[in-house]
């Protein structure tokens, strides 16, 4: 996974969330910290945005109020979450 410049990866570890394989990361960006689900584009092609933010925001990783980004690359859809 590309990162930017300023980024780096703190943890990370592979998981299950809903029954989808997924990596959870924790990401140092800018000076702040964010939490990232990655999943696989084959595994969530027919989830939208909705239904994405949705399925992290009833995770038990989740803070409630937290903001929430979703990004896509060729391969993987990230989930950022929990910005502190």
């Amino acid at each position: 996974i590309s990162l930017e410049t300023e980024s780096r990866i703190i943890y990370q570890i592979q998981c299950k969330l809903e029954g989808y394989d997924v990596r959870y990361e924790i990401w140092k960006v800018h000076g702040l910290y964010a939490e990232c689900i990655i999943f696989a584009n084959e595994d969530v092609s027919v989830l939208d945005d909705n239904k994405l933010e949705r399925l992290v925001r009833n995770s038990a990783w989740n803070k409630e109020g937290s903001a929430i980004t979703i990004s896509r690359s060729a391969e993987s859809t990230f989930v950022l979450f929990n910005f502190v």
